[in-house]
C-alpha cells in the first residue's frame, strides 16, 4: 500500500515518529513535582528530629545525686535520739523540768530541773555541777557585769542611787528563767554527746 513503509526493527510499520501525550504520562494532568525550598526545608525538618531522637535514646540516664533530705525537725529529733549517748531517762527528765519550769514560770520545776543535773548517775561530777551551779553563776556574771557599767555611765546614762536596786528586783524573775534555759541546754549538750567505743 502506499504511505505504509516497511519499518526497521526499531519501528513499528506504517508508523514513524513517536508518541508524546502528557495526559497519557500524567493522568491527573499535573506535572510531577520537582524537589524546591519547601520540600528541601521538610528534609531537613525530619533529619533533624531523627538525629535529636537518636541523641535522646544515646544519652545515658542519670540518677538523682541530690535525694530529697528530710524536713530540719526531723533531722533534729534524730540526731538528739540516734545512736547510744552519755545521758539517759534522768538527764533527759532533768532537761525538761529546767526548760519547762523557764518557760512557764515555775521556780520549783527549775529547782527540780538542777537537783535531777546535779544527781545525773551518767554525767561526771564535774559537769553536773557545770549544769546546777555553772551556767546560773555565768547569766549573774554577765548581769553583773552590765549593771556595774550601767551604774558607771559606760552603757548610756549613769544609774542614780537606789536605781541599781530597782533594776535588779524588777529583773531577776528573768534572770532565773534564763538561768534555767542555760542550765537545760549544757546538760541536753551533755547528756547528748555520743559514747566512744572501745
Amino acid at each position: 500500500m502506499t504511505g505504509w513503509q516497511q519499518g526497521s526493527d526499531e519501528q513499528i510499520a506504517g508508523f514513524s515518529g513517536g508518541i508524546d501525550i502528557p495526559e497519557l504520562m500524567h493522568p491527573s494532568g499535573l506535572a510531577a513535582p520537582e524537589p524546591g525550598a519547601a520540600t528541601e526545608a521538610e528534609l531537613t525538618a525530619a533529619e533533624a528530629e531523627r538525629e535529636a531522637a537518636e541523641a535522646a535514646l544515646a544519652r545515658p540516664v542519670v540518677e538523682d545525686a541530690d535525694p530529697p533530705r528530710p524536713r530540719r525537725g526531723a533531722r533534729l529529733a534524730r540526731a538528739v535520739l540516734a545512736g547510744r549517748r552519755r545521758g539517759g531517762i534522768v538527764e533527759l527528765l532533768g532537761v525538761a523540768a529546767l526548760a519547762g519550769g523557764a518557760v512557764f514560770g515555775s521556780f520549783p520545776a527549775m529547782l527540780a530541773g538542777w537537783a535531777l543535773a546535779y544527781w545525773s548517775p551518767r554525767l561526771s561530777p564535774r559537769a553536773g555541777q557545770w549544769a546546777t551551779f555553772g551556767m546560773p553563776a555565768l547569766v549573774a556574771t554577765g548581769y553583773g557585769v552590765w549593771l556595774m557599767g550601767r551604774a558607771g555611765g559606760y552603757w548610756g546614762e549613769a544609774l542614780a542611787d537606789g536605781q541599781a536596786n530597782e533594776l535588779l528586783r524588777d529583773d531577776w524573775p528573768t534572770l532565773l528563767r534564763l538561768a534555767g534555759l542555760a542550765s537545760a541546754a549544757l546538760l541536753l549538750f551533755l547528756a547528748r554527746r555520743p559514747v566512744k567505743e572501745g
